[in-house]
């Protein structure tokens, strides 16, 4: 199985109040940080939060439940990480990953943009991007889409992945 543990919108919002005063609400749709740093007048701020601000970006809190969840899978399961991070954010997710115990069987960093999470071979998936979710619904793949407004609109038809409202609810589905 591979999972959506961290909170990246949360600790990229603060990130960019603290730096430029920006008061992000949110994220409404996948690209929101981007498109509201261009819509209040500092498109500057997104460059500069991927030149500048990578290790902090990627060391935020856990979603709710999910290290939790992690714990409990572990017991019985092989878990495995699979992330898309640039290469500056390697360490800081290792980091990441032992600050919350996660001895994942397997931790795979793709930083290559073109990466696909369907090629690290998994039982299942827990993804919250809709385009990550398509990604390997089209490859076939058992998918868990953790419910966000981002990823509202999936394409309909989607059989192999099931919308999920957390990780509690992942947990009942998985028989945990």
């Amino acid at each position: 199985m591979c999972f959506d543990l961290h909170q990246w919108s949360p600790t990229t919002r603060r990130i960019l109040r603290a730096q430029f005063g920006l008061e992000i609400s949110e994220s409404q749709t996948y690209n929101w940080i981007k498109d509201e740093c261009a819509r209040l007048g500092r498109p500057e701020a997104w460059p500069w939060l991927w030149r500048e601000a990578v290790p902090e970006m990627f060391s935020g809190e856990p979603y709710p439940g999910a290290v939790e969840a992690v714990h409990r899978l572990q017991e019985t399961h092989d878990v495995v990480v699979v992330t898309k991070r640039p290469r500056g954010a390697i360490l800081p997710t290792l980091r990441w990953l032992a600050t919350y115990d996660i001895a994942a069987s397997e931790v795979v960093i793709q930083h290559d943009p073109a990466a696909r999470k369907s090629a690290v071979e998994c039982d299942w998936y827990v993804d919250d991007s809709p385009e990550v979710i398509e990604q390997l619904w089209r490859a076939g793949r058992r998918v868990y889409a953790l419910d966000r407004p981002w990823n509202q609109d999936l394409p309909p038809g989607m059989g192999s992945v099931t919308r999920v409202m957390g990780w509690d609810d992942l947990m009942r589905r998985v028989g945990q």
